[in-house]
């Protein structure tokens, strides 16, 4: 049995985590923090239903910023879920299917921001306190676990070579500095 990271008392979270990456290194590394459940996108619906008793999740996020994504998250999602979209799209254009899931699962698509704590919560959710709540949890996160690569900044193009050409061996790539 894999160890699964401590979580602070404070911290609700999800009954089961199902990671859906296209590669099996960062699944691997998704494991290794704590998820149950890591697989390709390919495997994403079955492993939905079976992790949740054939209901969907009650919570997807899509962060990955890309319109297969989105739609994936969608036809995963149980009856009146929320998709909770923190990847980024810029202008692109996002073609979805809506129909069935969307409408008859009643979902509600949900945006995200650093910047705004939403749902009314905003006049509690100053800075300082997202800033606190970060700073708590980040212990249970081991961010540096999820450096794949350093590289000097002076070999700031091959960094970038790397994010763009070698996603299934990348993750995070950090700059050192002399």
């Amino acid at each position: 049995r894999r160890s699964v990271l401590a979580r602070p008392r404070a911290c609700r979270t999800a009954a089961q985590l199902v990671v859906v990456d296209p590669f099996e290194f960062r699944r691997g590394i998704a494991l290794e923090l704590g998820a149950d459940i890591a697989v390709h996108p390919d495997e994403a619906i079955e492993a939905v239903k079976e992790a949740s008793e054939g209901r969907g999740s009650d919570v997807s996020i899509e962060a990955s910023g890309a319109p297969k994504g989105l739609q994936l998250a969608i036809d995963c999602s149980g009856l009146e879920a929320d998709v909770c979209v923190v990847g980024w799209y810029g202008n692109k254009e996002v073609p979805l299917v809506l129909a069935p899931e969307f409408y008859s699962n009643r979902l509600r698509l949900v945006s995200s921001s650093v910047l705004y704590a939403g749902n009314g919560l905003q006049a509690r959710w100053d800075l300082g306190r997202k800033l606190s709540a970060a700073l708590d949890l980040l212990p249970s996160m081991h961010p540096e676990r999820m450096i794949s690569h350093r590289s000097p900044f002076s070999d700031a193009p091959h960094a970038f070579r790397l994010l763009d050409e070698q996603l299934d061996e990348t993750l995070a790539v950090i700059f050192t500095y002399d």
